[in-house]
């Protein structure tokens, strides 16, 4: 399958490629390793009706970070494995970028997509850089501006390489891995992101060791489920929150 350079179409998108970013042996060796992550089969609903997600899901981060996408499937962070912090941190070095969790899409077949969507869940805050590690089969990777009638641009990613996502992109652009009927091959997707709810949550955590029996002060923000999450951690702890949105403290 002929790789198309993006070469010619990055200085126009709000994207960075670093084809080979990991060696061939280092990429089978992560594909191998990805192969035993915690993947579940998620539903997420349409209409009203539950859906299976067509591709399995994993999550992996910081303490106590979750991720909740169309307002119906939250994923919740294991534990780094060594391998993945691994990778996090090499990331970090390439773009100057730092990363909280990475969520895996594991595509079994070409069957197996997602659909046009951008990643701008406010869990991962203001215009967020995500960075995208693929693994095995070469699949079609899609963006778009959200401008109605554009033009989308396609490109195939490689295995072992790194699609840089800027900030900026999820606000102005959408993007989808689509069907490939002529694919049989495995392909695993690791999206590194920023998730600054947990720091929301550890900012009060903190303040429970001090200050037991208290009442904690947080800034508003995220969705009614993480604000939630937040609350009843600390009351497990003996702490009660009060959410505002001009506190900055």
């Amino acid at each position: 399958m002929q790789q198309l350079s993006l070469f010619e179409t990055t200085n126009t998108l709000p994207i960075e490629y670093y084809p080979g970013f990991l060696n061939n042996t280092e990429a089978n060796t992560l594909f191998a390793q990805c192969k035993a992550l915690a993947w579940q089969q998620n539903k997420s609903r349409m209409l009203g009706k539950p859906l299976q997600v067509p591709r399995l899901e994993c999550m992996y981060g910081e303490p106590g970070a979750s991720y909740l996408y169309s307002n119906s499937v939250t994923l919740e962070a294991h534990p780094w494995t060594n391998e993945l912090l691994y990778v996090c941190d090499r990331i970090t070095v390439k773009t100057g970028f730092a990363f909280d969790i990475v969520i895996g899409n594991r595509y079994r077949t070409g069957l197996d997509s997602i659909g046009w969507h951008s990643d701008d869940e406010p869990s991962m805050g203001y215009r967020p850089a995500i960075a995208s590690v693929s693994l095995e089969a070469c699949r079609k990777f899609s963006i778009k501006p959200k401008i109605k009638g554009s033009k989308s641009t396609h490109f195939w990613l490689e295995h072992g390489s790194l699609l840089l996502m800027l900030p900026r992109c999820q606000e102005g652009y959408t993007h989808q891995l689509p069907k490939d009927d002529k694919c049989s091959l495995e392909r695993i997707n690791l999206t590194f992101r920023p998730n600054e709810w947990k720091s929301a949550l550890g900012q009060v955590l903190a303040y429970a060791g001090f200050h037991p029996n208290k009442t904690a002060r947080i800034h508003l923000f995220g969705t009614i489920l993480e604000s939630s999450i937040i609350v009843q951690t600390c009351a497990s702890l003996g702490v009660k929150v009060t959410f505002e949105e001009d506190w900055h403290g």
